[in-house]
């Protein structure tokens, strides 16, 4: 449940980042056509520590916030284009 949750928060962070006009400004991005409601992201991304709360699930919550937190911070302190190098190369060593 915990995996899912933050599978499901940075897919989220994900979508904020791709989109947030700083970020686009820093990397040399042209701006973004349409800037999505990011409090709707917001708690998109934070649905699932609070249902992990609410369940009582402290642990679970715990862990979540610290994967979450680390995996957020790996996901936007690495420009877009190195995941795209990162990605081509894990598709060529699988063979797909």
């Amino acid at each position: 449940m915990v995996a899912l949750g933050i599978i499901w928060s940075l897919f989220w962070v994900a979508r904020l980042s791709r989109r947030d006009p700083k970020r686009r400004r820093i990397l040399g991005y042209p701006p973004a056509d349409h800037v999505a409601h990011p409090r709707i992201l917001w708690a998109l991304v934070l649905f699932p520590g609070v249902v992990l709360v609410l369940w009582g699930a402290w642990a679970g919550f715990v862990m979540w916030l610290a994967g979450l937190t680390t995996l957020g911070w790996m996901w936007v302190a690495v420009p877009d284009h190195k995941w795209d190098a990162a990605w081509r190369w894990m598709l060529r060593k699988t063979g797909f």
